[in-house]
């Protein structure tokens, strides 16, 4: 999955390089860049931050889509879910996948003035770095299960001696 997202994200940056000429380079410090709009096409850069803001337009509804890869310390911010929400030098902004949007992955501002539920929200990377890095890990894998150190209840074990008395009808 991190995989697929980060493909997305360099097609993505690909896709807007190609207009590179018509794209701005913004380097504010966090304090300028919030009093600045993402307003137009552009790579946005701030402190450790850099957005690569853009529009694109959907190819079924012709909606607009306005937004793009982020990334904090050279690194992809990866989300939770599909809701996920950070706090950046340019406002909160939002996670949407590939099932929402018609133009892949993109981290989208939210309105101004609205702030997103707790539990949907990232640690910020400049106030808390150990709580993001550990939100940036991915899920340690599961380890296979023994089936014979399964704990074994009434039902299993039932099951057990039909499939042993089946085993030795067969047989005869």
């Amino acid at each position: 999955m991190k995989n697929l997202l980060l493909v997305v994200w360099m097609m993505m940056a690909a896709g807007m390089a190609a207009h590179a000429d018509e794209l701005a380079v913004s380097k504010k410090t966090p304090a300028q860049a919030a009093s600045e709009p993402l307003s137009r096409a552009g790579k946005y850069e701030s402190d450790q931050w850099a957005y690569q803001y853009g529009e694109q337009t959907g190819w079924k509804s012709k909606h607009v889509y306005r937004g793009g890869p982020l990334t904090f310390a050279g690194q992809a911010v990866q989300p939770h879910d599909r809701q996920t929400c950070i706090l950046t030098p340019w406002g909160w902004l939002h996670w949407t996948n590939t099932s929402k949007s018609e133009v892949g992955c993109l981290w989208m501002p939210l309105p101004a003035g609205e702030v997103p539920a707790a539990d949907l929200r990232l640690p910020d990377p400049t106030k808390e770095p150990e709580a993001f890095a550990r939100s940036q890990q991915p899920p340690a894998p599961l380890a296979p299960a023994d089936v014979d150190e399964r704990p074994q209840d009434a039902n299993t074990a039932k099951l057990q001696a039909i499939e042993e008395e089946l085993r030795r009808r067969q047989a005869k």
